[in-house]
């Protein structure tokens, strides 16, 4: 469940991402990083860009600013963010 501190955090990461070059070049590093992993995975669902795993729209999950585990995977509600920890 997001809670006002989540919400804040991902409209201080969207305003940096827009406002900001260094951060900007930053996350849109990580976000293709994200994406190319998804799209090299076998249960990745080219036609629609799903995970056949969880059913999420890929192009939007691998953008959202997630928590992170010790081992530096995404965390959503203390699950990981992709299903099969791949990042």
């Amino acid at each position: 469940m997001y809670t006002l501190f989540y919400i804040l955090q991902g409209f201080t990461s969207t305003f940096l991402y827009y406002v900001n070059p260094f951060y900007h070049k930053k996350m849109k590093k990580l976000f293709k990083h994200r994406i190319s992993l998804c799209e090299s995975c076998i249960l990745f669902k080219k036609s629609t860009r799903q995970c056949s795993v969880c059913d999420c729209f890929m192009d939007i999950k691998t953008k959202c600013i997630f928590k992170l585990d010790k081992e530096g995977h995404a965390l959503m509600d203390s699950e990981p963010a992709c299903p099969l920890k791949k990042w």
